[in-house]
C-alpha cells in the first residue's frame, strides 16, 4: 500500500476510529471482521450526533455495546449479521458505512464512477452505489470493480473510513 495507505492507517487510528491488533501492530492485510466494521460505523455515527464514539467500555463481548448501538439507531437489522467474527464482505462494509452517514454527506461528486461489477441485485446494491457517488468508493485501480463478495482488508477499510469522515479525501 505503500505511504499513501500509511496515512489513511495513521489517520484512522488518530481519528479513534481503528486501532492496532496490539503488540504495537496494525496487519494491514488482515481481513476486518464483521464486529470491527461494525465498531467503525458505530464510532463515526455516534461523533455525527456529537458523542465521543467512546461506546465498548468493557462489554463482553468487546463488540456488544457497538452492536447494541448500531442496532438500536438502525444501522442493521437484527438479522443482517449471524456470526459477527466472521470476515466482513466488501457489500457489508459498505451498507455499515453508507448508514453510519447522515444523508447530506451522500452529496453527489462531479468525478464519480461507477462499479462495473455491481448491479441492483447485488447485495447492499443501493449503499454501494450511495457511497461510489460521494467519492468514498473508487473501486480498484483502473477498473473501479468493487468485488462485493470478497472480505475487506484492514488497510483498505482504514482508507474507506478516511474518505468517509474527511470529505477533503473523497475523490
Amino acid at each position: 500500500y505503500g505511504t499513501r495507505q500509511t496515512g489513511v492507517i495513521r489517520s484512522a487510528c488518530r481519528l479513534g476510529i481503528m486501532e492496532g491488533v496490539g503488540g504495537g501492530r496494525f496487519q494491514p492485510q488482515t481481513a476486518i471482521t464483521r464486529a470491527e466494521a461494525i465498531k467503525m460505523a458505530a464510532v463515526v455515527h455516534d461523533r455525527y450526533l456529537g458523542g465521543t464514539g467512546a461506546l465498548g467500555a468493557g462489554s463482553s463481548p468487546w463488540y456488544h455495546d457497538f452492536l447494541n448501538y448500531a442496532l438500536a439507531n438502525d444501522m442493521i437489522e437484527p438479522t443482517d449479521f449471524s456470526v459477527y467474527d466472521a470476515p466482513a464482505t466488501r457489500a457489508e462494509m459498505a451498507m455499515l458505512f453508507a448508514a453510519c452517514l447522515p444523508q447530506y454527506e451522500l452529496t453527489p461528486s462531479a468525478q464519480a464512477v461507477t462499479p462495473p461489477d455491481v448491479t441492483a441485485s447485488t447485495a447492499h446494491a443501493d449503499a454501494i452505489y450511495a457511497l461510489y457517488r460521494a467519492g468514498i468508493l473508487v473501486g480498484d485501480a483502473g477498473t473501479h470493480a468493487f468485488r462485493p463478495n470478497d472480505s475487506i482488508t484492514r488497510a483498505e477499510a482504514a482508507a474507506i473510513i478516511v474518505r468517509t469522515v474527511c470529505v477533503e479525501g473523497r475523490i
